[in-house]
């Protein structure tokens, strides 16, 4: 709980932290709304260096009123490096395959 305390107090303002509160009071069932991490690249390795470190942190280990809203299925985590110029994804073909539906489908093989 400390690091999350933690996490959230250094990381995300006050005005942040309100507007997750307000996104996840606001989310439909099954929705959870989606704290986006995104780092911009550069050519400065220092500033690399330091994008890595923030993208690596355990945002999802984020606190709100006590409470881990990942863990609880109330908040989702995307991190993204974005490279001026760089060519986005295309969209996905098919949905994306989770843990679970893949573990079930490796069992009936």
């Amino acid at each position: 709980m400390q690091i999350g305390q933690r996490l959230s107090a250094e990381f995300l303002s006050p005005a942040a932290l309100e507007r997750l509160r307000h996104a996840i009071g606001a989310s439909q069932a099954g929705v959870p709304p989606l704290l986006h991490v995104r780092v911009h690249a550069t050519d400065d390795a220092t500033a690399q260096h330091l994008g890595d470190q923030i993208l690596a942190l355990p945002w999802e280990l984020v606190v709100l009123g006590g409470q881990f809203p990942v863990e609880r299925g109330k908040l989702d985590v995307a991190r993204e490096v974005v490279k001026l110029g760089a060519q986005g994804l295309a969209p996905p073909e098919r949905p994306l395959c989770s843990r679970r539906s893949w573990l079930a489908s490796t069992r009936t093989s």
